[in-house]
């Protein structure tokens, strides 16, 4: 089959908006299929450019399937938590260990455990360093609890110890501490799917990201997930790295992390 071949396709799921990719099959084999300009309805037929250099079987070895997000907007709102079901694990991750979740976010975008560009070792690496902060804090906090009421609040004149108020700081600067970098990791996140997405702002003069991170953190890092991951298709995983089954694609190779100059 010669390169400049086409073959027709009929869109079998919900409509789809330009610029979007989704897997197709042909002969036993998959390939990338992107959506032409002005989108395509459901049930709609299209035609496409076979890929290049394919060979006897209808496959060029270099069309390497991989999943897609909607290009643009995002897929979802920000409020579509229970878009899944209340026992998906996206869900259940976003609200009871949310750094165990963005984990799997930034390794699918294969960043490092700071948000940013990294070596495949490092990213590799990503969920676990975020699974060992989230234990961490967690048996910290219990350590310092457990200390705490061991000591008394107020001695005999009705006055705060200094060993309670000693406690009470560190647990509270801890906490301050913890606070930022969540915020921060989640924003750079967020600023990060938007510029491989091409997603505009649509609030916050320019701090969308930091006021979303902030004041819905679960909610935020729970539509990350979702926009990065074909859901409908595989099935959700609490402690994989990705959050994925190991055979889920991976995202876009043709989206390069600063593909789009929005920020």
């Amino acid at each position: 089959m010669s390169s400049s071949q086409y073959i027709s396709l009929v869109l079998s799921r919900s409509s789809s908006a330009q610029g979007y990719t989704f897997d197709a099959e042909f002969n036993g084999r998959s390939f990338p299929v992107n959506v032409p300009v002005g989108g395509v309805e459901e049930g709609q037929k299209f035609s496409i450019p076979f890929p290049a250099a394919a060979d006897a079987d209808g496959y060029s070895g270099s069309a390497i399937p991989y999943a897609s997000g909607p290009v643009g907007h995002w897929k979802d709102s920000l409020c579509d938590c229970c878009q899944l079901g209340c026992c998906h694990p996206v869900f259940w991750n976003a609200y009871c260990c949310p750094l165990i979740l963005l984990g799997q976010v930034m390794t699918r975008l294969k960043l490092t455990w700071l948000a940013k560009d990294g070596s495949i070792a490092q990213t590799t690496r990503t969920f676990r360093t975020m699974v060992a902060i989230t234990v961490g804090w967690i048996s910290l906090r219990l350590i310092l609890n457990i200390v705490q009421a061991q000591n008394a609040p107020l001695d005999e004149n009705g006055q705060p110890t200094d060993a309670y108020l000693y406690y009470v700081g560190t647990s509270w600067a801890l906490s301050v501490i913890f606070i930022i970098f969540i915020v921060g990791v989640v924003a750079k996140t967020r600023q990060r799917i938007r510029q491989t997405y091409g997603i505009p702002e649509q609030s916050c003069g320019g701090c969308e990201d930091c006021c979303c991170a902030y004041w819905c953190t679960c909610c935020t890092i729970s539509q990350m997930a979702r926009h990065t991951a074909d859901y409908e298709t595989y099935a959700g995983q609490c402690c994989s790295d990705t959050g994925l089954p190991p055979h889920a694609p991976a995202l876009d190779a043709w989206m390069s992390p600063h593909a789009h100059s929005i920020v």
